[in-house]
């Protein structure tokens, strides 16, 4: 009689378990709705403080937490994932529901960066100087040019509203050997003064030297067509040359920029 009943109780244990499992098994994995990639990239201070993303999967009774709160607090809202950024830095942010499922978010915080690698630089001469002129022209404004071509800048925001921060100039490589400074943002509407060419103005600080240049695209060939025109950083040098050089007109130093993602 004994080993019947132990049997009898290790029968429905048994069959407890094989439910649970079954019960498990019909709720599919939680994840992010509208996105595969369980990595953030988000940044701080910004515009906005709190990201939100919608869940699918599990049986939607969700839970959420932070291993650092200090970085990125986490919270559920109406059924989706609520992230208040508090700080720069990294944290690993799981939600969970009663079925046993969860999801693991990487969540990195760091300041909006621009980075930009020059790949072309290039002197533009409005007025019609001599040839020996314009060679003497070309090359002293080259030379005046921050990053040469393999070189770049890195602008990193530090104001809420990414209007300043600070720049990390990369004279021959891109992420070697900075020159420190810092920068402020402008943008102008159009038809202001100073729009000819562009409206939205880096202004860099370097050594105690302040440098304004444009952002603005530039057609290189001088021709007419349908392709997208490159960007570049446009500085005005002209009152560098004026003097020397009257019959030059304007002179503009151009850099041909490709932004990089990483």
């Amino acid at each position: 009689m004994k080993h019947v009943h132990w049997t009898g109780i290790c029968f429905v244990c048994l069959w407890g378990v094989f439910l649970t499992a079954c019960d498990d098994d019909k709720w599919p994995a939680i994840r992010l709705a509208d996105q595969e990639d369980t990595t953030l990239n988000l940044w701080y201070p910004y515009e906005k403080d709190t990201y939100s993303y919608s869940l699918t999967g599990g049986d939607g009774t969700y839970t959420a937490f932070s291993y650092a709160p200090d970085v990125v607090g986490a919270r559920i809202v109406s059924g989706k994932i609520e992230l208040n950024i508090q700080g720069l830095g990294y944290t690993e942010v799981v939600i969970r529901d009663n079925s046993g499922n969860s999801l693991s978010l990487d969540v990195h915080v760091d300041h909006y960066t621009q980075r930009m690698l020059v790949g072309r630089c290039q002197v533009s001469i409005t007025g019609d100087p001599e040839e020996s002129e314009r060679e003497a022209i070309e090359q002293t404004a080259l030379s005046t040019i921050p990053a040469e071509e393999g070189g770049g800048y890195k602008f990193v925001f530090t104001d809420k509203e990414s209007t300043k921060g600070h720049v990390y100039i990369y004279p021959v490589k891109f992420g070697e050997d900075a020159v420190e400074g810092d920068f402020v943002t402008r943008h102008l509407a159009d038809g202001e003064e100073g729009t000819e060419y562009g409206t939205y103005f880096y202004d860099l600080t370097i050594d105690g030297k302040k440098r304004t240049f444009v952002w603005t695209t530039w057609n290189f060939s001088g021709t007419r067509n349908s392709e997208v025109l490159p960007v570049v950083l446009l500085e005005d040098v002209t009152e560098q040359f004026i003097a020397d050089y009257p019959d030059a007109g304007a002179v503009y130093t151009l850099q041909k920029l490709e932004l990089l993602t990483f």
